[in-house]
């Protein structure tokens, strides 16, 4: 503090201590030739912050497993803010998680695939603003990839055959449906159930090839087995 006089001895009362908040002040000039009182106010304010959102890995596949990390720092002085902070794919909410070190941590295997817009709010602290990240942080998910597999097999009734594709992805088990073919002729089109479809047919006799197609969807790619070829009797 100041004096005019520069110099003067005074005393101060009511110090505020290191709270945010508004303080009330008084200052009494001891100096023997001088006398005085002034009356202030002492404000406190919140510190601003600044939050960054981070993802791993960025590109993903659909199912995998991607991991955000939003690191709140404090814009001025060395403590470090507490709270929580919002992450949001769009307007939708994904998790609320509490700051441990400045560090909030959320994964996920439920990502859509395209271009998501996740973003992250700190709510703030009893010593802290709040602060969001910029808006069109991307986590960019891919369709993930399968393989389809045929097997075909002979149920001993008056050629009556039972085709069963099964389909695998990276990480999950793949939704949608599979169309069968013969001589490269749609035959039949079936939901997968738990990785599987499976069809029953009654073949003429001759030479058959016989294929399967995963159809995709907005989620998993196509894929197409290898043919498999029945000579039936």
């Amino acid at each position: 503090m100041t004096t005019n006089p520069a110099g003067l001895s005074y005393s101060l009362s009511g110090a505020p201590d290191t709270n945010v908040g508004s303080y009330r002040v008084t200052v009494a000039i001891t100096d023997p030739n001088y006398s005085g009182t002034a009356i202030g106010a002492f404000v406190i304010n919140k510190v601003g912050t600044t939050i960054k959102l981070t993802s791993t890995p960025n590109p993903a596949n659909y199912g995998d497993q991607v991991t955000f990390v939003a690191t709140v720092t404090a814009n001025s002085g060395s403590a470090t803010p507490s709270g929580t902070v919002t992450l949001k794919l769009g307007s939708t909410v994904l998790a609320n998680v509490a700051l441990t070190n400045g560090q909030a941590t959320f994964t996920t295997t439920t990502l859509p695939t395209g271009y998501d817009y996740i973003s992250a709010t700190y709510s703030g602290a009893a010593d802290f603003l709040g602060s969001s990240t910029p808006v069109g942080d991307q986590q960019v998910v891919k369709r993930d990839s399968t393989t389809t597999a045929l097997n075909v097999t002979y149920t001993g009734s008056n050629r009556l055959y039972t085709l069963t594709a099964t389909v695998n992805s990276t990480y999950q088990t793949p939704t949608g449906t599979v169309t069968f073919y013969d001589n490269g002729n749609t035959i039949a089109t079936v939901s997968l159930a738990s990785g599987e479809a499976a069809f029953n047919a009654r073949w003429s006799r001759g030479e058959h090839s016989l294929t399967a197609a995963c159809n995709g969807n907005s989620n998993y790619t196509q894929s197409w087995s290898r043919p498999v070829s029945t000579a039936v009797k």
